[in-house]
Protein backbone atom coordinates (compact mmCIF):
# COMPACT_ATOMS: atom_id res chain seq x y z
CA UNK A 1 0.00 0.00 0.00
CA UNK A 2 1.16 3.51 -0.79
CA UNK A 3 2.14 5.19 2.51
CA UNK A 4 0.09 8.22 1.47
CA UNK A 5 -3.01 6.05 1.78
CA UNK A 6 -2.29 5.71 5.50
CA UNK A 7 -4.56 8.18 7.32
CA UNK A 8 -3.43 9.35 10.76
CA UNK A 9 -5.45 11.64 13.01
CA UNK A 10 -3.45 13.80 15.43
CA UNK A 11 -5.51 15.49 18.15
CA UNK A 12 -4.15 18.61 19.79
CA UNK A 13 -2.19 19.16 16.59
CA UNK A 14 -1.61 22.81 17.45
CA UNK A 15 0.31 21.94 20.63
CA UNK A 16 4.03 21.46 21.17
CA UNK A 17 4.12 17.70 20.61
CA UNK A 18 1.24 17.69 18.12
CA UNK A 19 2.90 20.15 15.76
CA UNK A 20 6.24 18.32 15.79
CA UNK A 21 4.42 15.04 15.20
CA UNK A 22 2.40 16.39 12.26
CA UNK A 23 5.56 17.71 10.60
CA UNK A 24 7.20 14.29 10.87
CA UNK A 25 4.20 12.18 9.82
CA UNK A 26 3.25 14.31 6.82
CA UNK A 27 6.57 13.48 5.16
CA UNK A 28 5.23 9.97 4.42
CA UNK A 29 1.55 9.73 5.37
CA UNK A 30 -1.70 11.68 5.14
CA UNK A 31 -2.43 13.57 8.35
CA UNK A 32 -5.66 14.95 9.76
CA UNK A 33 -4.65 17.71 12.19
CA UNK A 34 -7.49 18.10 14.68
CA UNK A 35 -7.78 21.17 16.92
CA UNK A 36 -10.20 23.66 18.40
CA UNK A 37 -11.37 26.39 15.98
CA UNK A 38 -9.65 29.01 18.13
CA UNK A 39 -6.26 27.33 17.55
CA UNK A 40 -6.25 27.12 13.75
CA UNK A 41 -4.36 30.39 13.28
CA UNK A 42 -1.80 29.30 15.91
CA UNK A 43 -1.21 26.07 14.02
CA UNK A 44 -0.93 27.78 10.63
CA UNK A 45 1.63 30.20 12.02
CA UNK A 46 3.72 27.29 13.30
CA UNK A 47 3.31 25.39 10.03
CA UNK A 48 4.55 28.36 8.06
CA UNK A 49 5.51 27.64 4.47
CA UNK A 50 5.53 23.85 4.80
CA UNK A 51 3.54 21.89 2.23
CA UNK A 52 -0.17 21.44 3.04
CA UNK A 53 -0.88 18.93 0.28
CA UNK A 54 -0.90 15.89 2.60
CA UNK A 55 -2.29 17.67 5.65
CA UNK A 56 -5.97 18.31 6.35
CA UNK A 57 -6.84 20.72 9.17
CA UNK A 58 -9.97 19.66 11.05
CA UNK A 59 -11.28 22.29 13.45
CA UNK A 60 -14.10 21.55 15.84
CA UNK A 61 -15.00 19.68 19.01
CA UNK A 62 -14.60 16.02 19.84
CA UNK A 63 -18.33 15.37 19.66
CA UNK A 64 -18.19 16.55 16.02
CA UNK A 65 -15.31 14.35 14.88
CA UNK A 66 -17.40 11.74 13.03
CA UNK A 67 -19.26 14.49 11.21
CA UNK A 68 -16.05 16.30 10.27
CA UNK A 69 -14.52 13.15 8.77
CA UNK A 70 -17.67 11.68 7.21
CA UNK A 71 -16.77 12.63 3.64
CA UNK A 72 -13.03 11.94 4.03
CA UNK A 73 -11.04 8.72 3.61
CA UNK A 74 -11.38 6.74 6.87
CA UNK A 75 -8.98 7.26 9.77
CA UNK A 76 -6.70 4.27 10.37
CA UNK A 77 -4.53 5.50 13.27
CA UNK A 78 -4.96 8.09 16.03
CA UNK A 79 -2.40 9.84 18.19
CA UNK A 80 -4.26 11.59 20.98
CA UNK A 81 -2.08 14.50 22.09
CA UNK A 82 -4.90 16.82 23.16
CA UNK A 83 -5.16 17.68 26.83
CA UNK A 84 -4.09 20.32 29.31
CA UNK A 85 -1.54 20.84 32.04
CA UNK A 86 -2.67 24.41 32.67
CA UNK A 87 -4.85 25.92 35.35
CA UNK A 88 -5.73 25.73 39.02
CA UNK A 89 -9.22 24.20 38.76
CA UNK A 90 -9.98 20.48 38.75
CA UNK A 91 -12.87 20.98 36.31
CA UNK A 92 -10.48 22.24 33.63
CA UNK A 93 -8.35 19.09 33.84
CA UNK A 94 -11.41 16.85 34.00
CA UNK A 95 -12.77 18.33 30.80
CA UNK A 96 -9.54 18.57 28.81
CA UNK A 97 -7.91 15.29 29.87
CA UNK A 98 -10.72 12.86 30.67
CA UNK A 99 -13.97 13.93 29.05
CA UNK A 100 -12.56 14.69 25.62
CA UNK A 101 -10.83 11.30 25.67
CA UNK A 102 -14.16 9.65 26.38
CA UNK A 103 -15.72 11.60 23.50
CA UNK A 104 -12.89 10.62 21.16
CA UNK A 105 -13.28 6.92 21.95
CA UNK A 106 -16.91 6.86 20.81
CA UNK A 107 -16.09 8.82 17.63
CA UNK A 108 -13.20 6.77 16.21
CA UNK A 109 -13.91 4.12 13.55
CA UNK A 110 -14.73 0.64 14.85
CA UNK A 111 -11.95 -0.87 12.74
CA UNK A 112 -9.26 1.56 13.90
CA UNK A 113 -5.83 -0.07 13.68
CA UNK A 114 -4.32 1.68 16.71
CA UNK A 115 -4.62 4.62 19.06
CA UNK A 116 -1.69 6.04 21.01
CA UNK A 117 -2.67 8.11 24.02
CA UNK A 118 -0.09 10.63 25.21
CA UNK A 119 -0.40 10.57 28.98
CA UNK A 120 2.27 11.62 31.47
CA UNK A 121 4.54 10.31 34.21
CA UNK A 122 2.33 12.40 36.50
CA UNK A 123 -0.35 9.73 36.06
CA UNK A 124 1.87 7.27 37.95
CA UNK A 125 3.48 9.68 40.35
CA UNK A 126 7.01 9.77 41.79
CA UNK A 127 9.20 6.97 43.08
CA UNK A 128 10.26 6.57 46.71
CA UNK A 129 13.99 6.48 45.97
CA UNK A 130 16.57 7.29 43.32
CA UNK A 131 17.34 3.60 42.78
CA UNK A 132 13.71 2.50 42.37
CA UNK A 133 12.88 3.07 38.72
CA UNK A 134 9.14 2.54 38.61
CA UNK A 135 7.73 0.04 36.14
CA UNK A 136 4.53 0.82 34.26
CA UNK A 137 2.77 -1.81 36.37
CA UNK A 138 3.56 0.01 39.65
CA UNK A 139 0.59 1.22 41.71
CA UNK A 140 -0.30 4.76 40.56
CA UNK A 141 0.05 7.58 43.07
CA UNK A 142 -0.73 10.81 41.21
CA UNK A 143 -0.13 13.99 43.18
CA UNK A 144 -1.98 16.57 41.08
CA UNK A 145 -5.22 17.20 39.22
CA UNK A 146 -3.22 16.75 36.02
CA UNK A 147 -1.88 13.35 37.02
CA UNK A 148 -5.21 12.15 38.38
CA UNK A 149 -7.19 13.03 35.24
CA UNK A 150 -4.52 11.60 32.94
CA UNK A 151 -4.68 8.34 34.90
CA UNK A 152 -8.48 8.23 34.62
CA UNK A 153 -8.18 8.83 30.86
CA UNK A 154 -5.64 5.98 30.57
CA UNK A 155 -8.13 3.61 32.16
CA UNK A 156 -10.86 4.70 29.74
CA UNK A 157 -8.60 4.02 26.76
CA UNK A 158 -7.52 0.58 27.98
CA UNK A 159 -11.05 -0.60 28.74
CA UNK A 160 -12.52 0.77 25.48
CA UNK A 161 -11.61 -2.23 23.34
CA UNK A 162 -9.77 0.05 20.89
CA UNK A 163 -6.29 -1.33 20.04
CA UNK A 164 -4.14 1.12 21.93
CA UNK A 165 -0.89 2.04 23.63
CA UNK A 166 -0.41 4.43 26.53
CA UNK A 167 2.69 6.64 26.49
CA UNK A 168 3.85 8.23 29.73
CA UNK A 169 6.59 10.62 28.63
CA UNK A 170 8.99 12.33 30.99
CA UNK A 171 9.18 16.15 30.80
CA UNK A 172 9.54 17.02 27.13
CA UNK A 173 12.12 19.54 25.95
CA UNK A 174 12.90 20.90 22.52
CA UNK A 175 12.28 23.70 20.02
CA UNK A 176 9.02 25.62 20.59
CA UNK A 177 8.52 24.32 24.13
CA UNK A 178 7.25 26.98 26.52
CA UNK A 179 7.00 24.87 29.67
CA UNK A 180 10.70 25.08 30.50
CA UNK A 181 11.43 28.32 28.65
CA UNK A 182 11.57 30.34 31.87
CA UNK A 183 14.55 28.29 33.09
CA UNK A 184 16.47 29.16 29.91
CA UNK A 185 15.47 32.82 30.09
CA UNK A 186 16.66 32.99 33.71
CA UNK A 187 19.95 31.40 32.66
CA UNK A 188 20.36 34.30 30.22
CA UNK A 189 20.58 36.50 33.33
CA UNK A 190 23.32 34.35 34.81
CA UNK A 191 21.17 32.34 37.20
CA UNK A 192 19.89 28.77 37.37
CA UNK A 193 16.49 28.62 39.12
CA UNK A 194 15.54 25.74 41.42
CA UNK A 195 11.96 25.73 42.61
CA UNK A 196 11.14 24.02 45.90
CA UNK A 197 13.17 20.79 45.79
CA UNK A 198 16.97 21.10 45.76
CA UNK A 199 17.76 17.40 45.41
CA UNK A 200 15.57 16.43 42.48
CA UNK A 201 16.36 13.47 40.24
CA UNK A 202 14.40 13.14 37.04
CA UNK A 203 14.33 11.99 33.45
CA UNK A 204 13.47 13.88 30.29
CA UNK A 205 12.83 13.26 26.61
CA UNK A 206 13.76 15.38 23.60
CA UNK A 207 10.71 16.09 21.46
CA UNK A 208 12.09 14.47 18.30
CA UNK A 209 12.86 11.30 20.28
CA UNK A 210 9.25 11.24 21.48
CA UNK A 211 8.02 11.72 17.91
CA UNK A 212 10.27 8.88 16.72
CA UNK A 213 8.98 6.65 19.52
CA UNK A 214 5.38 7.40 18.51
CA UNK A 215 6.05 6.55 14.86
CA UNK A 216 7.86 3.34 15.79
CA UNK A 217 5.07 2.16 18.09
CA UNK A 218 2.24 3.25 15.83
CA UNK A 219 3.10 0.72 13.17
CA UNK A 220 4.23 -2.08 15.48
CA UNK A 221 2.02 -5.12 16.15
CA UNK A 222 2.01 -4.42 19.91
CA UNK A 223 -1.16 -3.09 21.57
CA UNK A 224 -2.76 -2.62 24.98
CA UNK A 225 0.39 -1.77 26.92
CA UNK A 226 1.62 1.16 28.98
CA UNK A 227 5.11 2.51 28.26
CA UNK A 228 7.40 4.98 29.99
CA UNK A 229 9.08 7.20 27.42
CA UNK A 230 12.29 8.89 28.56
CA UNK A 231 16.01 9.02 27.98
CA UNK A 232 17.13 6.12 30.22
CA UNK A 233 19.80 7.91 32.24
CA UNK A 234 18.74 9.80 35.36
CA UNK A 235 19.57 13.52 35.58
CA UNK A 236 19.49 16.13 38.34
CA UNK A 237 19.55 19.91 38.69
CA UNK A 238 23.33 20.02 38.87
CA UNK A 239 23.70 18.13 35.58
CA UNK A 240 21.14 20.37 33.89
CA UNK A 241 22.94 23.46 35.19
CA UNK A 242 26.28 22.09 33.93
CA UNK A 243 24.77 21.43 30.48
CA UNK A 244 23.52 25.02 30.29
CA UNK A 245 26.88 26.36 31.43
CA UNK A 246 28.60 24.31 28.72
CA UNK A 247 26.35 25.80 26.06
CA UNK A 248 26.63 29.37 27.35
CA UNK A 249 30.35 29.14 28.07
CA UNK A 250 29.99 30.74 31.51
CA UNK A 251 29.02 29.76 35.07
CA UNK A 252 25.52 30.16 36.47
CA UNK A 253 24.60 31.07 40.03
CA UNK A 254 21.91 28.95 41.66
CA UNK A 255 18.70 30.83 42.39
CA UNK A 256 16.98 28.67 45.01
CA UNK A 257 13.35 29.34 45.92
CA UNK A 258 12.51 27.53 49.17
CA UNK A 259 9.29 25.73 50.00
CA UNK A 260 7.55 28.71 51.60
CA UNK A 261 8.43 31.04 48.74
CA UNK A 262 7.47 28.36 46.21
CA UNK A 263 3.99 28.14 47.75
CA UNK A 264 3.61 31.91 47.57
CA UNK A 265 4.91 31.96 44.00
CA UNK A 266 2.41 29.32 42.88
CA UNK A 267 -0.43 30.93 44.83
CA UNK A 268 0.25 34.16 42.94
CA UNK A 269 -0.59 32.41 39.66
CA UNK A 270 -3.75 30.96 41.18
CA UNK A 271 -4.80 34.52 42.03
CA UNK A 272 -3.97 35.71 38.52
CA UNK A 273 -6.20 32.98 37.10
CA UNK A 274 -9.00 33.90 39.50
CA UNK A 275 -8.81 37.59 38.52
CA UNK A 276 -8.13 37.29 34.78
CA UNK A 277 -9.01 33.75 33.74
CA UNK A 278 -5.48 33.27 32.37
CA UNK A 279 -4.28 29.71 32.97
CA UNK A 280 -0.63 28.75 33.37
CA UNK A 281 1.31 25.59 34.18
CA UNK A 282 2.09 27.09 37.59
CA UNK A 283 -0.48 26.50 40.33
CA UNK A 284 -0.55 25.50 43.96
CA UNK A 285 -2.09 22.11 43.17
CA UNK A 286 1.29 21.04 41.73
CA UNK A 287 3.29 21.76 44.89
CA UNK A 288 3.52 18.07 45.84
CA UNK A 289 4.86 17.18 42.38
CA UNK A 290 7.43 19.95 42.64
CA UNK A 291 8.58 18.82 46.08
CA UNK A 292 8.78 15.10 45.22
CA UNK A 293 12.51 14.32 44.83
CA UNK A 294 12.48 11.13 42.74
CA UNK A 295 10.91 11.08 39.29
CA UNK A 296 12.62 7.98 37.92
CA UNK A 297 11.06 5.32 35.70
CA UNK A 298 11.95 2.07 34.00
CA UNK A 299 12.07 2.67 30.24
CA UNK A 300 13.57 -0.69 29.29
CA UNK A 301 10.28 -2.33 28.27
CA UNK A 302 9.72 0.11 25.43
CA UNK A 303 13.30 0.06 24.16
CA UNK A 304 13.26 -3.75 24.25
CA UNK A 305 9.83 -4.26 22.67
CA UNK A 306 10.42 -1.71 19.92
CA UNK A 307 14.21 -2.05 19.51
CA UNK A 308 14.32 1.69 20.07
CA UNK A 309 17.25 3.96 20.92
CA UNK A 310 17.07 7.56 22.13
CA UNK A 311 19.27 9.98 20.20
CA UNK A 312 19.52 13.00 22.53
CA UNK A 313 21.23 12.90 25.91
CA UNK A 314 20.92 15.80 28.36
CA UNK A 315 23.75 17.90 26.88
CA UNK A 316 22.42 17.47 23.35
CA UNK A 317 18.86 18.22 24.48
CA UNK A 318 19.86 21.42 26.27
CA UNK A 319 22.12 22.54 23.44
CA UNK A 320 19.55 21.94 20.68
CA UNK A 321 16.74 23.56 22.64
CA UNK A 322 18.81 26.59 23.65
CA UNK A 323 20.10 27.03 20.11
CA UNK A 324 16.54 27.15 18.74
CA UNK A 325 15.46 29.62 21.44
CA UNK A 326 18.31 31.95 20.54
CA UNK A 327 17.76 31.67 16.79
CA UNK A 328 14.11 32.57 17.26
CA UNK A 329 14.70 35.31 19.85
CA UNK A 330 12.93 33.43 22.66
CA UNK A 331 16.13 33.91 24.65
CA UNK A 332 19.00 36.35 24.26
CA UNK A 333 21.72 35.84 21.67
CA UNK A 334 24.83 34.12 22.97
CA UNK A 335 26.74 36.51 25.22
CA UNK A 336 29.19 35.96 28.04
CA UNK A 337 28.39 37.60 31.36
CA UNK A 338 30.85 38.56 34.07
CA UNK A 339 29.55 37.40 37.44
Amino acid sequence: MNPRETIILVTGADGFVGTHLCRALVEHYTVYAFMLPSQVDVFKEKWGSLDYSHLKILSGYFTELSQLTQSLPPIQYVVHCAGTMLGAKYESYLRSNLEITQELLVQVPKNLKKLIFISSQSALGPSDSKSNKLKSSATPRPLSFYGETKLRAEKEVLKSGVPSLIFRPAPILGPEDKTFLEIFQTADKGKFPILGQKNKTFQFVYVTDLVSAIQTALFSNITNKVYHIAYPEIADWDQMKTAMEAFLGRPLKILYINYTMTRLYLKFFDCIEFLTGKKTNKNLNKIDEIMAPYWVFDTSEFTSDMNFNYSHNLNETISSTYHWYQQNSWTRPHKKLTL
